[in-house]
């Protein structure tokens, strides 16, 4: 993703270049010679604005995605940024008012919010917490387990391919919910690494449930935990 960071920060860069570059030559603006004496006043000053917050955001908000590795959010960060600035050169272009105007503008910018927040909430590794009777994994997607109810259990260093998201999420190296998987057709996974080792159970059912931690030392911990109850 460090080439879609490279373009993120040029771009950014770019816009708050133009934006400045704008203000102090307005005749660089397409159409600027076809406005009114009062709109060569403001607008050169509302597309800076709008080019320079733009490219702030753009800028911020990539880098901190690309740090906490939220590979959605950079697209979020490189793609609605412009498009939000674009509806907001529209409306201001278009003399709507004002209230409509921020209205537009506050659902626009919501949207990457709340998308953003989802992934945040949706990445976090997920724990199992093991009692007398029961194998409960929490998160979304969670799962409880009797333990009188494990057919199998076994650790492995790699599972077969995963085909496809059935009802789940799936993010980076991160996969919650029912997955169609080779060989074992449509099971659940509670994945936060995509290297091994796994723990593999299987119920009387025959349901197969497969938990791994970004921690290898933790998931075999799991397993041995699980082991001694059964």
């Amino acid at each position: 993703m460090i080439g879609l960071l490279i373009i993120s920060l040029l771009t950014g860069a770019s816009l708050i270049l133009v934006g400045f570059l704008t203000k102090r030559n307005p005749t660089l603006i397409s159409g600027y010679h076809k406005l009114d004496e009062y709109q060569k006043k403001v607008f050169p000053d509302i597309l800076k604005k709008a080019m320079v917050t733009t490219g702030w955001v753009m800028i911020i908000g990539c880098f901190v995605s690309f740090l906490l590795k939220w590979n959605i959010s950079l697209f979020i960060f490189l793609f609605f940024p412009p498009f939000i600035m674009s509806i907001y050169m529209f409306l201001k272009g278009n003399d709507i008012s004002k209230i409509s105007t921020k209205i537009l503008l506050l659902f626009l910018v919501s949207i990457p919010i709340l998308i953003s927040v989802f992934i945040f909430a949706s990445s976090k590794e997920h724990s199992i917490h093991i009692d007398h009777e029961n194998i409960n994994i929490t998160g979304l997607y969670g799962e409880t387990v009797p333990i009188k109810e494990i057919k199998h259990i076994q650790i492995l260093d790699t599972i077969p391919e995963i085909r496809l998201k059935t009802n789940g999420f799936a993010f980076g190296s991160i996969r919650k919910g029912h997955f169609l998987v080779e060989g074992l057709g449509n099971i659940k996974l509670f994945l936060s690494s995509s290297s091994g080792p796994y723990i593999e159970m299987q119920t009387l059912s025959n349901q197969y449930i497969i938990v791994n931690f970004k921690n290898a030392d933790k998931t075999n911990n799991i397993y041995n935990e699980i082991k001694r109850k059964l």
